[in-house]
């Protein structure tokens, strides 16, 4: 692939996956004040008429009634009657917004939730591995892997692969993405485990 596709491809990828989700929440967030304020036209009157930062007192009465309004919905979110309407409209629906699932998976990882349901492991493709994530385990003895590709492993292949074709890997998800995003750089940790373990096999 020649330099200017590389280029091509990332700035259609930061567009995809980084531009368009801000565009969206931005876009989102500023139609929710304004049908906030809407409501609470009618009372403004009661409203003090000075401002914070710039920012307009209603403006910030505003917000803070959607931060309420997102808390008792995280709150609901809980329940698992909730839990399994929002499972069902994230599958289907959520999931074809671009940058959703990579917003979801971040925002993960900064409320520390953990990825404790998947495990980074070494696929055997003939004489080579390639890193990937396990998914999800089957049947048989079967996982559905997600093998990332660079330069922002957040596109790849998803791979159903039977367990004696692959080892586990001793680093977390976060790493193996990161070390992919690097095209492999700073991987001689698990190259020379599937080295290793390549060895042991014969």
């Amino acid at each position: 692939m020649k330099w200017y596709q590389i280029a091509l491809r990332q700035v259609l990828s930061g567009i995809i996956f980084f531009l368009l989700p801000i565009m969206l929440l931005f876009f989102i967030l500023r139609k929710a004040i304004g049908l906030i304020e809407q409501i609470f036209r009618p009372f403004q009157r009661f409203i003090p008429d000075t401002s914070i930062l710039g920012i307009g007192l209603l403006h910030l009465v505003s917000l803070l009634i959607i931060l309420l309004i997102c808390y008792l919905a995280g709150i609901l979110s809980e329940q698992k009657s909730i839990k399994s309407i929002l499972s069902k409209i994230e599958e289907n629906i959520l999931v074809f917004i671009p940058g959703y699932s990579m917003i979801r998976s971040r925002a993960g990882h900064t409320l520390g939730e953990s990825d404790e349901n998947m495990r980074t492991v070494l696929v055997k493709e003939a004489k080579t591995w390639r890193p990937g994530i396990e998914v999800d385990r089957l049947a048989d003895g079967y996982s559905s892997i997600f093998l990332p590709t660079p330069p922002s492993a957040k596109s790849g292949q998803l791979k159903f692969v039977h367990e004696t074709d692959m080892k586990e890997l001793n680093i977390s998800v976060r790493q193996l993405m990161k070390l992919v995003r690097k095209y492999g750089k700073g991987s001689a940790a698990w190259m020379d485990e599937a080295t290793r373990l390549e060895k042991l096999k014969v």
